[in-house]
């Protein structure tokens, strides 16, 4: 299989290659507004392009790692499994923005 390291295919490859007992599903999803949120749950992935106004900054987590924060007025293409938002004096907000990409979840066939 030929992929990019920024295709869907590629993500559903390497969470099969680590979770070969689980069927991946997979949902094509925008948000965009004043209440994304992109809680931590079992066995879902969120992949796509995530894209911040001013005065917004966000922390993505993988598993519970920290994996990049993302400054306000800019925008990442990242896998990621929480997502965490706030304002430039560090205080935790509801998350604005806009988000183009899929919800991934693993589930036990």
């Amino acid at each position: 299989m030929q992929f990019t390291l920024d295709s869907l295919a590629h993500v559903i490859a390497c969470l099969q290659e680590e979770n070969s007992y689980y069927q991946i599903t997979h949902k094509p999803k925008i948000l965009s507004g004043n209440k994304m949120q992109f809680p931590a749950q079992q066995n879902t992935v969120y992949f796509g392009v995530l894209a911040l106004p001013e005065n917004v900054n966000a922390h993505l987590f993988y598993n519970g790692d920290e994996v990049i924060k993302i400054d306000d007025l800019s925008q990442a293409y990242q896998t990621f499994t929480e997502c965490k938002f706030y304002d430039n004096d560090g205080n935790e907000i509801d998350g604005k923005g806009f988000f183009r990409g899929f919800i991934i979840q693993m589930q036990t066939p």
